[in-house]
């Protein structure tokens, strides 16, 4: 029953409800791979970390591990994606980015790559550069072992990033054999 504490970077991948003012938080993380922490009354009003663990967030989390289990107890916001006025499309392919990384990363097996190339792919579509988030999806794509295929890299460089993007979009949905839930907002 030993009980270990630690600060990381994360990412907030996924937020589910446990009962009243609790949350069970997914976070992609440097040397944990993407892990489910439980965070007890985040959902609070009085919770500071209630504006920290919000989707798409980049922060630094404190957490102890007891049983297996990870508790989250402290939480600051380094990037804040949903505190800014984005567009609506840089919202979808928020959300599209976390499906994907919901579904692609490992449970706790570390990839510090995985994470900083996802922490990178958050903040190009934080400050709105379009190459530089699509460059990150085909980088994940290579760190992952999927490699990207060749008429997506050649729009890529031919700078038709708008195909490149939907390429990208079918190619992660025919990896999964299942249609990403998010790609029906882009599509709408």
């Amino acid at each position: 029953m030993s009980q270990q504490s630690f600060n990381t970077r994360a990412i907030v991948v996924n937020l589910k409800n446990n009962q009243e003012k609790n949350l069970h938080i997914t976070l992609l993380t440097p040397t944990l791979g993407k892990i489910v922490a439980l965070a007890v009354g985040a959902k609070s009003l009085k919770s500071s970390r209630n504006q920290s663990l919000q989707l798409g967030n980049i922060v630094n989390v404190s957490l102890y591990q007891k049983n297996n289990y990870y508790w989250l107890t402290e939480c600051q916001s380094i990037i804040s994606f949903l505190q800014i006025n984005h567009q609506l499309i840089q919202l979808n392919l928020l959300f599209y980015f976390l499906e994907i990384i919901k579904n692609f990363a490992p449970q706790n097996e570390a990839s510090p790559q995985l994470f900083e190339l996802s922490s990178a792919a958050i903040s190009s579509l934080y400050h709105n550069h379009w190459p530089k988030f699509i460059k990150n999806q085909i980088d994940i794509l290579n760190t992952l072992g999927f490699g990207a295929p060749d008429t997506l890299q050649q729009n890529y460089f031919d700078k038709n990033y708008q195909l490149a993007q939907q390429q990208l979009i079918l190619y992660f949905e025919s990896i999964l054999q299942k249609p990403l839930a998010s790609h029906q907002l882009l599509t709408k």
